[in-house]
């Protein structure tokens, strides 16, 4: 009897595993962060994330 538990709660472990695998890949899959396409989205993106060097705290967009 104890072997036929064990042996289900093992395929339930690899059903769990499999299940969260591919999940994990689909997942991955997905292109959730959308980057730059155009040239121009791509200079605004560098804008905004690059800090001027003159003035503290602001960006080259905001300067």
């Amino acid at each position: 009897m104890s072997s036929t538990r064990d042996r289900t709660v093992r395929r339930l472990a690899w059903l769990v595993l499999v299940v969260a695998v591919v999940g994990s890949l689909a997942f991955a899959a997905v292109d959730t962060d959308r980057s730059p396409q155009t040239p121009d989205e791509r200079a605004y993106a560098i804008k905004e994330t690059t800090l001027c060097p003159v003035c503290q705290g602001q960006n080259i967009l905001e300067s």
